[in-house]
């Protein structure tokens, strides 16, 4: 079962990144100086304590992103569900954020899974609409597009289903006729 998670959880700017490696160099520096001004580090050749700063300046800086990243990630309430595409054969443990309304959660779900080359959801927003709905005693229960998972109380570790089908203005502006045989369900 594949896993996505839908919010990118920024770390630190390229600003932030360069303050950090400059002041980590220096304050390195200032520690390394005054042993070499009092020859304890005369056996050094000094490219190699040049070397050994920025190896110690990136690797404080890469700690600090990690850490950073993380300390954001932490700001989110996470809810874990799994989207099943029965006719395909495909699963997908989704993470995103519980105050995430579900129309945002179908969008962007849509792009990470386009943006990985599945071919599984060909809808297109403008001419379809695309709910989803949620097991719950064993019943599908649709869930309302414009409200969060946390408003409607959908439990963490729901499985999932999506439900497709044609938008009435744009199918009667199109010339199609409408009816209850155009939805499909992706399952």
């Amino acid at each position: 079962m594949a896993k996505i998670e839908l919010i990118k959880v920024n770390g630190l700017t390229w600003k932030q990144l360069a303050a950090l490696f400059a002041s980590s160099f220096g304050i390195i520096w200032l520690f390394i100086e005054p042993l070499n001004a009092f020859g304890l580090t005369d056996n050094f050749n000094g490219w190699l304590v040049y070397a050994f700063l920025m190896l110690c300046s990136i690797m404080i800086t890469l700690l600090f992103d990690i850490v950073a990243r993380k300390h954001n990630k932490s700001k989110f309430h996470w809810i874990e569900v799994t989207i099943i595409f029965r006719t395909e054969g495909a699963r997908y443990q989704v993470k995103a954020p519980r105050d995430m309304s579900i129309r945002s959660f179908i969008i962007r779900l849509g792009e990470v899974l386009h943006a990985r080359g599945a071919e599984l959801l060909k809808w297109n927003i403008e001419h379809q609409e695309v709910v989803l709905d949620y097991w719950r005693d064993g019943k599908a229960v649709r869930a309302k597009s414009d409200r969060s998972f946390l408003e409607q109380n959908i439990p963490n570790g729901s499985e999932c289903d999506l439900v497709v089908f044609n938008r009435v203005d744009i199918v009667e502006i199109a010339g199609y006729p409408y009816s209850k045989k155009n939805w499909r369900r992706l399952r």
